[in-house]
């Protein structure tokens, strides 16, 4: 565990229910630049100072995300589910607090903060699809998988309502694993794999599907090759369907970030949760909760689980520990701590 601030959360029941609304992000003004009167020259650029980015990224990214956790935090008691108070505690307490070493000329570090762990929280969620990225991002740069070609898959089955939701992310998991063994994947040398959860807010049903890159002998499409029906047909049999299913397959020319942010993305976008309507976010913290919490939404396989143990110690990509930087060169670096105001709704300089 990496969160190292303790605190003791507001009094449960002076939550109350509000809708919030993400900021609107601005620009940093640069620094007026004083010219030449002689002769003309090049007009210097000013660099923003440390503290004037890390307010940037505190408007822009944070404060949206915070606002959104807080309000999620009502939600949890308002729904009044075993341990609702808990969870809610936790997240008000989330990013609550947030430890920056600035030093002139080098980027700001986040070095300290707390996260709930709270699996449908937005300052998590986002940060761990950050951790995703940058953990896949090394994955596929490094040279032993540039030597591959790449897919992208995409699985998918009929809509389930909510209360299969739970039963058919067991049986996703149980198929995927059937589908790694079948003889016709043999060509595939590793993947990276995801579950990613839509819901359709006409019908109140779910989708859950999986994203995957899948890394292929340089030879595929010469000497071994799964067309899409085939892939069809495969997904149909382990996921025991009486139907063939809606798939996707495409070979990648050269994995990029965005293709990595396609894997990396969160599990559930957190708009299909925070509604406008209290009651029903309540409705569907209620139906996702207990069915997410706990689960990890992203494997790895093969060569690509055997790099991640190679740059990464064989770390979960997902691991937030990874976005605190504890290299170690910032010790000497001056220390700014900001604290998320409830009232303001925005992050404010401690005196420290």
């Amino acid at each position: 565990m990496y969160d190292t601030i303790i605190i003791n959360a507001p009094q449960a029941q002076t939550i109350t229910i509000s809708t919030a609304k993400a900021v609107d992000s601005v620009g940093v003004t640069p620094d007026p630049v004083t010219q030449a009167t002689q002769e003309p020259v090049p007009t210097p650029t000013t660099q923003p100072l440390p503290e004037e980015i890390i307010k940037k990224r505190l408007k822009e990214q944070w404060e949206p995300k915070k606002k959104d956790n807080v309000f999620l935090s009502n939600i949890y008691i308002a729904a009044d589910m075993a341990n609702s108070r808990n969870k809610a505690t936790r997240l008000r307490n989330c990013a609550r607090w947030l430890e920056f070493a600035i030093a002139e000329g080098q980027p700001a570090k986040l070095v300290k903060t707390s996260s709930c762990h709270v699996r449908l929280c937005p300052v998590c969620q986002w940060r761990r699809s950050l951790a995703t990225f940058r953990t896949l991002a090394r994955i596929y740069s490094s040279q032993t998988i540039t030597r591959h070609k790449h897919l992208f898959l995409t699985l998918t089955q009929r809509n389930i309502p909510a209360e299969e939701l739970g039963a058919e992310l067991n049986r996703i998991s149980a198929a995927w694993s059937r589908l790694t063994r079948r003889k016709a994947l043999s060509c595939v040398k590793g993947y990276t794999k995801t579950v990613e959860i839509t819901r359709n807010p006409k019908t109140g049903e779910y989708h859950p599907h999986i994203h995957a890159i899948l890394s292929v002998a340089q030879s595929y499409g010469r000497k071994e090759y799964i067309t899409r029906r085939e892939w069809q047909e495969l997904w149909a049999d382990v996921m025991r369907l009486d139907y063939l299913p809606e798939v996707h397959i495409k070979a990648i020319k050269k994995v990029t970030g965005k293709t990595v942010a396609e894997v990396a993305k969160y599990s559930v976008k957190p708009a299909d949760y925070l509604s406008k309507s209290p009651e029903l976010a309540v409705q569907i913290i209620t139906e996702l909760d207990s069915v997410l919490d706990g689960k990890r939404f992203v494997s790895l396989g093969g060569i690509i689980a055997e790099e991640n143990k190679r740059i990464n110690n064989g770390k979960n990509p997902e691991d937030l520990e990874e976005l605190i930087d504890a290299d170690g060169d910032w010790i000497e670096w001056e220390k700014v701590v900001y604290e998320y105001n409830f009232g303001s709704g925005v992050y404010q300089r401690l005196s420290i």
